[in-house]
C-alpha cells in the first residue's frame, strides 16, 4: 500500500505500538538520511527504521510494489513529472543540489573554484554504476579516461580520497564526510 506524506505521519504518530518503517535510499543521500533518522528517531521512538540503500532505477519499482515505504532519491522534478507518477505515489522536492567534480587532495582539480570539460580530458574518473551516472559520463565526461564504475560507495570514496581518481558527484554525496573540504561544499551553483 502507497500512503501519501501526510497520511503516513500521522499513522506514525497516533499509534504508539511499534511499528517498522522502510526507507528506500540513493547511495547519494546516504548521509543526508542519517541525519533525518537521528531527528526522526528523537519523537519517534516507537518506529523502528530499516534504511535500505538501492541505485535510484529501483526505488519506484519498489516504491510502487510496496516494498518500501518511503524513499529518498536525487530525482528532478522534470524526471518524475514526465514519469506520470503523481496518480500513484506523493512526492516534494526537499532539496536541490548540483554535479560537482569530487577531487583528491593530489589532483590538480583539488584548488580550483570550478572545473570546466578542458579541464577533465584524460583526468582518471570513478563513477557510480547506475543509468544516470552512464548518462553524464557521456554528456558530460566524453574526453575523461574512465577507470571503473562501481556500484559501492565506499570503493568510490575510497578511490578519489587515495588520489586514483576523481568523480563526478552530486553536492551533497560526501557533504559530512571528514576528508571533505568544507568550503568546498559552500561555492555557488554555476
Amino acid at each position: 500500500m502507497i500512503y501519501s506524506l501526510e497520511k503516513m505521519y500521522k499513522e506514525i504518530s497516533v499509534d504508539k505500538e511499534d511499528k517498522l518503517l522502510k526507507i528506500g535510499c540513493s547511495p547519494s543521500i546516504t548521509y543526508l538520511v542519517y541525519d533525518a533518522f537521528i531527528l526522526f528517531h528523537e519523537g519517534h521512538s516507537n518506529v523502528k527504521v530499516e534504511i535500505i540503500e538501492l541505485d535510484q532505477d529501483e526505488i519506484l519499482s519498489r516504491l510502487i510494489h510496496g516494498d518500501i515505504d518511503l524513499a529518498f532519491s536525487p530525482f528532478s522534478e522534470e524526471e518524475l513529472s514526465g514519469l506520470r507518477i503523481s496518480d500513484f505515489l506523493d512526492y516534494q522536492l526537499i532539496y536541490t543540489g548540483y554535479a560537482c567534480i569530487c577531487a583528491g587532495k593530489h589532483s590538480p582539480l583539488f584548488l580550483k573554484d570550478f572545473v570546466t570539460p578542458e579541464d577533465l580530458k584524460g583526468e582518471k574518473m570513478v563513477m557510480y554504476n547506475s543509468k544516470r551516472s552512464s548518462h553524464f559520463v557521456n554528456s558530460y565526461l566524453p574526453s575523461a579516461s574512465l577507470l571503473f564504475t562501481t556500484n559501492n560507495i565506499g570503493v568510490l570514496k575510497s578511490a578519489i580520497f587515495d588520489g586514483h581518481a576523481s568523480s563526478l558527484v552530486y553536492n551533497f554525496t560526501f557533504k559530512n564526510h571528514i576528508d571533505v573540504k568544507k568550503e568546498t561544499w559552500q561555492s555557488s551553483p554555476s
